[in-house]
Parts: C-alpha cells; structure tokens; sequence
C-alpha cells in the first residue's frame, strides 16, 4: 500500500491529476506577492527607524549638555512605554 493508495483510501483520489483553478492560482499569487511587499515594508521602517536614532545620536550629543541629553532621554523612555 503506497502513498498514493493512502490518498484514494482516505478520499483524496489520485493525485496524479490534480487540476487548479487559474484564478484561484491567481489570487493566491497576488496575496503572496501583496504579502511579501507588506513584510518589505514593514522590515525596512525598522531598519530606517534604526537608522535615524543612529544619526542623532552624535547632534544631540553636540547640541546638548549631559543633564539636558539625560531629560531628553528619560522623558522618551517614559512615553515610549
């Protein structure tokens, strides 16, 4: 009994003729292709994210005194969460 009796014995048919339905391989094409340019998005607003708090780190290391940085920073920690 092999794979392909397993398959007719539990309703399944021969699998050697399976026939999709076109727009349902297009539909499900386009919410792959939909999903992927969504995750892109979504990864590169983290990196891009990243990227700017890297940036401002040494300005608003010029710009402010130690104990205004402290403040700023205290106060971001506390909305931030």
């Amino acid at each position: 009994m092999g794979e392909d009796s397993s398959c007719r014995a539990a309703g399944f048919g021969s699998t050697d003729h399976v026939a999709v339905n076109p727009g349902y391989a297009r539909r499900v094409r386009t919410h792959l292709i939909s999903l992927g340019r969504q995750s892109l998005v979504y990864g590169l607003s983290g990196a891009v994210l990243q990227l700017v708090g890297l940036v401002t780190l040494p300005v608003y290391a010029r710009h402010f005194s130690p104990a205004q940085y402290g403040v700023i920073e205290l106060a971001s920690v506390t909305f931030a969460a």
